[in-house]
């Protein structure tokens, strides 16, 4: 018989009630790794531009999953090379000149396989004297890789443990998962950035398409009719194009195409949209531009092609290439982006008639 004081309890293995607790932090620990994951793939998914997601990340790694020191390479595609991109702030001032290699250096082996590396002590391997050198404080390191579609590695997550501190058994498998989620969120951003990019550029000439223009344009003129700020348009055409066709064939009318774009490029501003409107015509949207200023940049642009010519392949000396300019205003010729570019169209085709290389800034 149990006298007053004694647990119904009692005698009971203590070992089962340790276990049971080791169970139910274990339990929680992957619960909260699950959450992490959950939080990652939504913080990555949100993202459609590439800079706003690598904003996202750095975020992600420092202030939920609290990482103290960690920094994202990708690969440039033009150089081979794989350069920083994200970082903790303290590490961004140290690291921002990094550049790694994919055959030799330190992660040749990591963007080789496609396999994690993990080091818990980086003083015990001679290959990162110089890495332990910049950066003194790093203990361990783990070097997870970003895995394209393709299987190929296109960047690289390098998480750093310091002052004596080492990473916990089940760290490389959790951060193989959170890899995954970045790496296709990357690989999707990537994606859909260049697919925008093509969308709004014509192919040839690699400006501004129509469509582009015309969503520009309008834009330009909410903006400016709440401001009541002038903007101008340029239309611009080249003279006689055909016969550069026809005598040397089209693929040097395209160069000339090319070559032509160069030249405008380098004489109108930064914030001025250049476009291929169809063929051998091009716009210019002048941003807070009045009329006056249309006209004296449209006259520079006319000078610049006419004095530039042409360099035909079958000959050495340079033949004349000119082009026919109409400007257009807002508000002074009209307050709708159709009547701009009908506007700006009459006058490019007055000039035609009046003999071309010229510029027209009025008329009916």
């Amino acid at each position: 018989m149990m006298g007053p004081s004694t647990s119904p309890l009692a005698g009971m293995d203590d070992s089962l009630f340790l276990s049971a607790k080791q169970d139910n932090e274990v339990l929680q620990g992957r619960l909260h790794k699950l959450y992490q994951l959950y939080s990652a793939s939504k913080t990555c998914g949100m993202a459609v531009k590439v800079s706003s997601l690598l904003v996202n990340i750095v975020e992600l790694l420092k202030k939920t999953l609290e990482l103290e020191e960690f920094y994202l390479l990708l690969k440039d595609e033009g150089s081979g090379f794989f350069e920083i991109w994200a970082a903790d702030e303290d590490l961004m001032d140290i690291t921002d000149d990094l550049i790694f290699r994919e055959d030799k250096g330190l992660f040749a082996s990591v963007i080789e396989s496609g396999k994690p590396l993990l080091l818990q002590n980086i003083d015990n391997d001679v290959r990162f004297v110089l890495y332990k050198g910049r950066l003194p404080n790093v203990s361990s390191l783990l070097s997870l890789p970003l895995l394209g579609a393709d299987g190929r590695v296109f960047g690289l997550l390098n998480i750093h443990k310091k002052d004596g501190r080492y990473f916990r058994q089940d760290d490389e498998v959790f951060f193989c998962s959170l890899v995954q989620n970045m790496a296709f969120a990357l690989e999707r951003t990537r994606l859909f950035e260049k697919a925008r990019q093509e969308a709004m550029h014509d192919e040839l000439t690699g400006t501004y398409n129509r469509r582009f223009l015309y969503d520009y344009a309008n834009k330009e003129l909410s903006k400016s009719l709440r401001s009541n700020d002038a903007f101008s348009l340029i239309l611009l055409d080249i003279d006689r194009f055909k016969k550069v066709n026809d005598n040397y064939g089209h693929l040097y009318g395209d160069q000339v195409l090319r070559e032509l774009v160069a030249s405008l490029k380098c004489i109108i501003r930064q914030s001025d949209v250049l476009a291929r409107y169809g063929g051998e015509e091009f716009a210019v949207l002048l941003p807070n531009t009045p009329a006056s200023a249309a006209a004296f940049l449209a006259e520079k642009l006319r000078r610049e092609v006419e004095q530039k010519g042409l360099a035909p392949p079958s000959t050495a000396q340079r033949e004349k290439l000119t082009i026919t300019v109409g400007v257009a205003s807002f508000p002074d010729d009209g307050k709708s982006i159709e009547r701009l570019f009908s506007v700006a169209d009459q006058r490019l085709y007055m000039g035609k008639s009046a003999g071309r290389n010229r510029l027209v800034t009025f008329g009916p």
